[in-house]
């Protein structure tokens, strides 16, 4: 089935291109790999169910962050539990066995001190004090600070995030505004949005198909890959794995193919040319 020629136009009015623009590429992982991942760090229990993994993306999504420490400020009051669980989320990112130490002595002070300004209060006295005897010991040996260290006062603050926190936001219009957004920001359109023909090429993870959109006619060429393969492509740095979407997106012009729409599933990053 052929296309009809469309007249050339005006960038910025090409169908779908602020839209593209303005959509983070974000290469989401399935659940069952989020759940693998978050399991592997210490920051997601062995039988969580479905409600704590949402919880556990949330908390790691830029967009979703804010929102919810606003919720949990002006709402649930549990400040502590937010701020020691992405201050030990931090601290599992520092390679440096003398800066941990440091961060390690800071979180301490902080919310397991008995007398910390924002102390996490489902923390037993004699677990508190074995913490501030292994910190002292890490002064002449650093090593003892892994990066597992806080993992029991996370998995608490965690617990105590989705019993004091998720579970009443999940009730409330800014949960169901910000999933919205979420879904705006990283899935504007959805693969049975479209109808398909003839497949146009493939490559070494993907292909690319003759699709049109349902709702409008309009043809488009679209670019489905492989996450697992773009992933392993660019294993060394994978930000750049959303170099081409960036491209086609910043470069809105009446002859070059235009990205109208830029989405994926559990298992698929695509792009959709026009």
């Amino acid at each position: 089935m052929g296309c009809n020629q469309a007249k050339p136009i005006a960038p910025m009015d090409a169908p779908g291109a602020t839209v593209a623009q303005q959509v983070e590429w974000k290469i989401l992982p399935s659940s069952q790999e989020a759940r693998k991942k978050f399991e592997a760090d210490g920051t997601l229990g062995k039988n969580s169910d479905p409600g704590q993994l949402e919880l556990r993306t949330l908390l790691d999504d830029p967009l979703a962050q804010p929102v919810i420490f606003k919720y949990v400020t002006e709402v649930a009051k549990a400040q502590d539990l937010f701020l020691c669980w992405m201050d030990i989320l931090e601290f599992k990112k520092i390679p440096s066995e003398g800066f941990r130490r440091t961060t390690a002595m800071t979180i301490y002070n902080k919310y397991i001190k008995p007398d910390a300004a924002l102390v996490i209060g489902d923390i037993e006295m004699n677990e508190r004090e074995r913490y501030k005897a292994e910190l002292e010991a890490s002064r002449e040996n650093p090593n003892l600070i892994s990066l597992k260290f806080f993992d029991k006062v996370q998995q608490r603050c965690f617990t105590g995030l989705y019993y004091n926190v998720y579970i009443p936001f999940k009730q409330t219009n800014e949960y169901l505004f910000l999933t919205k957004q979420l879904q705006e920001r990283y899935n504007v359109v959805k693969l049975n949005d479209f109808e398909y023909f003839s497949k146009l090429g493939e490559g070494g993870f993907g292909f690319v198909v003759h699709c049109r959109k349902k709702s409008t006619g309009r043809h488009y060429a679209m670019k489905l890959q492989t996450k697992k393969g773009l992933l392993e492509c660019f294993a060394d740095d994978p930000y750049r794995a959303d170099f081409e979407k960036q491209a086609f997106a910043t470069c809105q012009h009446p002859f070059i193919v235009n990205l109208d729409y830029a989405f994926q599933t559990d298992s698929l990053a695509i792009m959709v040319l026009g």
